[in-house]
């Protein structure tokens, strides 16, 4: 199951500029253009407006290449045995250098990308658990090393340790070769959720840092989204549609990275202390609500 995934992954990305699709061959170049879309996914562009034409017509075959392009993207670049070597030298303290922190946080954006495409492609669109718990632990080993916490530090690259070692390893590849691809109306009613979570987190006085922290998870899939809609239907307004994504990811980013921080310092009770989101947040999150309300009615 997981060689004809992987087969799949390796064949099927396909290029939508003629009204047939036809098939590619999935090569490096193919996956360095979905790495430079996951790089950049939270710059900054200044992009203001969500493009007002939205395409948003996806049936179940290109609902499955989203999700393959995700699959080629972690397997042609995810070393087992890399991130072993680096999780050792985070349990030993000894500090990465600098390629090895480039590497380690394109591995982790591979992860990521790979769990949202569980969460927006898989007919369950929850995230495998597996997944989840590997992508999570990679997540608060590097909060801790930035916020300077060595104790959290050793804790949690003990933890990514155990999770790659080979007889756990297994569980991962059997999650992977399970996915399922959802139907076009489960894949609206996907989105139209996490298009309602943020409307009724917004309806709000203020939120605590976890609950901004799961509005920030809905943004960060909708540019995971756009990365695949780029790479299989390049055009100006879903490069648009990425770039004000984008942008948005990095502004609420920022500040989650903040709360974090002050979180870490005992200054902010994450999961109890709410706070007004800013503005220009707020008044983004209002035209990304906007813009999918009149696609997800007529669909």
């Amino acid at each position: 199951m997981y060689l004809r995934n992987l087969a799949l992954g390796a064949i099927l990305l396909f290029s939508f500029s003629d009204a047939i699709a036809k098939p590619l061959r999935t090569d490096l170049a193919a996956c360095a253009r979905l790495m430079k879309f996951v790089q950049a996914n939270n710059i900054d562009y200044g992009q203001e407006e969500f493009p007002e034409d939205l395409n948003f017509d996806f049936k179940r075959p290109e609902i499955e290449q989203f999700f393959y392009a995700n699959e080629t993207l972690w397997t042609m670049g995810f070393d087992r045995n890399e991130l072993l070597r680096f999780a050792q030298k985070f349990y030993k303290g000894i500090p990465l250098t600098q390629r090895e922190q480039i590497e380690y946080k394109k591995t982790r954006a591979r992860f990521k990308q790979l769990r949202f495409a569980f969460a927006l492609y898989d007919k369950s669109h929850e995230y495998p658990e597996f997944v989840n718990v590997v992508t999570r632990t990679m997540g608060e080993l590097q909060d801790a090393e930035k916020n300077h916490h060595p104790e959290i530090v050793k804790k949690k690259a003990g933890e990514l340790i155990e999770l790659l070692r080979k007889n756990q390893w297994a569980t991962f590849i059997d999650e992977i070769s399970s996915f399922t691809p959802s139907s076009r109306k489960q894949f609206e009613a996907a989105i139209s959720e996490q298009i309602d979570f943020l409307r009724g987190k917004l309806k709000k006085q203020g939120v605590t840092g976890k609950t901004f922290h799961k509005m920030r998870k809905v943004v960060s899939r909708m540019v995971a989204l756009f990365s695949a809609v780029n790479l299989l239907y390049p055009s100006s307004e879903n490069q648009q549609a990425f770039e004000f994504l984008s942008t948005l990811n990095r502004r609420i980013g920022d500040l989650h990275d903040h709360l974090v921080s002050l979180k870490f310092s005992g200054s902010l009770d994450y999961e109890n202390d709410k706070f007004k989101v800013p503005d220009d947040i707020r008044r983004n999150l209002q035209k990304l609500i906007n813009a999918f309300e009149p696609v997800l009615k007529s669909s």
